[in-house]
């Protein structure tokens, strides 16, 4: 890859004019999808369920922070805008957790990558302890395609898609400042 891209930078040094007409529809098609993943980042929905996923996962691989939880949310959200949904499936968190944790694992001095829960087989058991049927009626569940939040009571209610938090079960609210528990 690194002599690949050198390579194609030794094409434009040599003739800009004609390296810039050879990418230029490429380029084009690339933007497009860009704008459109980007129109419809704000409506795109992650399931409670999911959600909760995204928290064990990180849990499990003793990620030290919660920067990791929300930036895996918000990877897999725009995965799934990439590639056209408007709602997250639990492939999307796969792909996101393994962008998003590889740096992001607590690690002791002297403990190396090796010496924890592999990540791999840590997904694949956390994927597979969702109900087999999860997956797909996250992928059914679609929100409706005007942006407008779901019936009343339904799984699928959302907080307004302005907000810069995941969408969540309407008995919470984000604003409350979480209660304090007696010892």
């Amino acid at each position: 890859l690194r002599s690949e891209v050198v390579r194609q930078r030794i094409s434009f040094e040599r003739d800009k004019v004609n390296f810039r007409a050879r990418w230029e529809e490429a380029e084009t098609e690339l933007t497009q999808n860009i704008l459109a993943a980007k129109d419809r980042l704000s409506k795109v929905f992650l399931a409670e369920d999911l959600l909760t996923l995204i928290s064990r996962i990180c849990t499990e691989l003793h990620v030290g922070s919660l920067r990791a939880d929300i930036t895996l949310y918000k990877t897999a959200i725009a995965l799934a805008a990439w590639e056209g949904r408007l709602k997250v499936v639990a492939e999307d968190i796969r792909q996101a957790a393994k962008w998003v944790l590889a740096h992001r694992r607590r690690q002791q001095p002297f403990q190396t990558p090796n010496d924890g829960p592999d990540t791999n087989d840590l997904l694949d058991e956390l994927m597979d302890s969702l109900p087999q049927d999860q997956d797909d009626k996250n992928k059914e569940q679609q929100p409706p395609p005007d942006g407008s939040p779901p019936p009343e009571g339904s799984e699928d209610d959302r907080q307004d898609s302005a907000d810069d938090t995941p969408p969540t079960d309407s008995s919470e609210s984000p604003s409350e400042e979480p209660k304090e528990q007696a010892n």
